[in-house]
């Protein structure tokens, strides 16, 4: 199965997108805050502005795809 990191899945749009493509996908979140969505079963807390730590994420979940909803991130890595 094909893996999706989502960022900000905490947020209003993340958490949609969540809920939208593990029906498809094995889906990991990532977020500055903690969830409180239960659903999120894979998820990472990480400022996006670490880079060390969100890059040793990304090596460890090897996502097919990325999907960014934090509007004030600045994408750091991009699988495709």
């Amino acid at each position: 199965m094909q893996k999706v990191l989502i960022t900000g899945s905490t947020g209003y749009i993340g958490s949609c997108c969540y809920e939208f493509f593990k029906k498809k996908y094995k889906v990991f979140g990532i977020d500055v805050k903690i969830s409180k969505i239960k659903k999120q079963k894979n998820f990472y807390r990480c400022n996006l502005t670490h880079k060390n730590k969100l890059n040793k994420i990304i090596k460890i979940i090897k996502p097919y795809r990325d999907w960014e909803t934090d509007r004030k991130s600045t994408r750091l890595n991009s699988s495709h």
